[in-house]
């Protein structure tokens, strides 16, 4: 290699790290481990699994309804914890 292609190469290979530290950041933003979106993913867990005891016994249908509806309200709530509103 001459000389003078050296600076060029420096120049590509600092460039590719730093896309490559920038797609890292992005891909891993701190949102998936802050506490308010562990908290609404717990509030989904329990959603379904409440929704899967009272479902098969066809009982309580208004409790059914009403964790139905909390379960997409905490989708929603997810969205917004993760990508802001």
């Amino acid at each position: 290699m001459h000389p003078s292609s050296q600076p060029s190469v420096l120049a590509v290979l600092l460039l590719g790290l730093s896309l490559l530290a920038a797609c890292a950041r992005w891909a891993y933003r701190p949102y998936a481990y802050s506490r308010h979106c562990a908290a609404v993913e717990a509030r989904i867990d329990r959603d379904r699994d409440k929704i899967d005891q009272i479902e098969p016994t066809g009982s309580d249908r208004d409790a059914l309804r009403w964790y139905r509806e909390d379960l997409a309200d905490a989708g929603d709530d997810l969205d917004n914890c993760r990508y802001g509103s």
